[in-house]
């Protein structure tokens, strides 16, 4: 039987793949994306898309309101960037309590329910993570964006 090394895209395993084109692993079958072509074993979201084309679709989608809030998230989803912003609607957030507050902002520890992306499908729930809540967020100016970037 031969074999195919390849990653799986379904487990995030180093594994090889079967002539059948099924992971040994989780015998997820292995397809190309409809965007780039790339092999991938399982496709995002029954999508067929690869990982990278996934998240570019999901970047071009998000609407926080304010223009420049968004080409900042999407700025930080260069393949440069270790850390990436994400636009997550509130309802995701529990055991908030505030830190701090400042100029024109407040500050929050909270639980992240659905919590940080870890792989290509898994996240890491119930992540810590820090709110700044913006006092007029109808008027974020460039030092705001400033602090950000920091």
């Amino acid at each position: 039987m031969k074999h195919i090394k390849d990653k799986c895209v379904d487990c995030g395993k180093n594994r090889k793949l079967k002539s059948n084109k099924l992971c040994t692993c989780c015998n997820s079958k292995q397809t190309k994306c409809i965007s780039c072509s790339r092999k991938v074993v399982l496709c995002y979201e029954n999508n067929k898309l690869c990982n990278d084309c996934y998240h570019a679709r999901q970047i071009l989608n998000i609407n926080s309101g304010n223009q420049d809030i968004d080409n900042l998230i999407k700025a930080t989803h260069n393949k440069q960037f270790k850390y990436r912003l994400e636009w997550i609607p509130f309802k995701d957030f529990v055991d908030i309590k505030q830190i701090g507050s400042g100029g024109f902002s407040e500050v929050f520890t909270a639980t992240w329910t659905k919590g940080t992306l870890t792989g290509f499908k898994s996240r890491d729930e119930n992540a810590t993570v820090v709110l700044k809540v913006l006092k007029d967020s109808s008027n974020i100016n460039p030092e705001f964006l400033k602090e950000v970037w920091i």
